[in-house]
């Protein structure tokens, strides 16, 4: 009788049981959920894509801006024939003219600027170092060949198209100068085509 009465327990308990969906529910629900955070991850990495491909285009410009800028260390004076870098400076107290000494005013002294010029037009042309028209702290002055030495040339002669020459000009300031303005005039009636150094520019040697 016991016997037939746990036989029939058992029997009402398993057939009474129906398996609940909430195991299939959990199931769909953590899917669901991790569907969404594969979703947000995604965007995630898609930003992160974004921006580091700003990142390194911001980088590459720089780069470049950069690689413009590492010969002359200071603004060159782009006109319509001439591109001029100031790439080199340093002091100068006095020079050799026809083996006499020539030394700076009192209280002066001789700057000399190696210059990088560049024919940016697309014909050939001639350099003329006349045509300088330089200005320390505003007051004009004159190219001065007379220091320069004999291993930085006068940037002076022909330039093909797209081709560069190295010369040097040679200006007398004040010890206590504060702005020299390099100008060149590409017509010698024509409009002038400038650039600025100071005493803290990076050019000085």
């Amino acid at each position: 009788m016991k016997r037939k009465l746990a036989i029939i327990l058992i029997a009402v308990i398993f057939g009474s049981y129906i398996p609940a969906p909430v195991y299939a529910d959990a199931t769909d629900d953590q899917i669901a959920k991790i569907e969404k955070q594969i979703e947000i991850l995604q965007a995630q990495l898609e930003k992160l894509k974004r921006k580091k491909g700003e990142q390194t285009e911001t980088e590459t410009e720089a780069a470049e801006q950069a690689e413009d800028v590492v010969i002359g260390a200071a603004e060159p004076a782009v006109g319509e024939k001439y591109k001029i870098t100031p790439i080199q400076a340093h002091y100068k107290d006095s020079g050799q003219r026809y083996f006499d000494e020539v030394k700076a005013k009192p209280g002066n002294t001789f700057v000399v600027v190696k210059l990088e010029i560049e024919n940016i037009s697309d014909t050939d042309d001639y350099f003329n170092w006349l045509n300088f028209d330089c200005y320390v702290d505003g007051y004009s002055t004159d190219v001065t060949l007379d220091v320069l030495d004999r291993d930085d040339p006068t940037a002076v002669g022909d330039i093909r198209a797209g081709k560069k020459l190295i010369g040097c000009i040679a200006l007398e300031v004040p010890v206590d100068w504060q702005e020299l303005e390099i100008g060149f005039k590409e017509e010698y009636y024509g409009s002038t085509i400038s650039t600025t150094i100071n005493p803290d520019s990076p050019i000085f040697q």
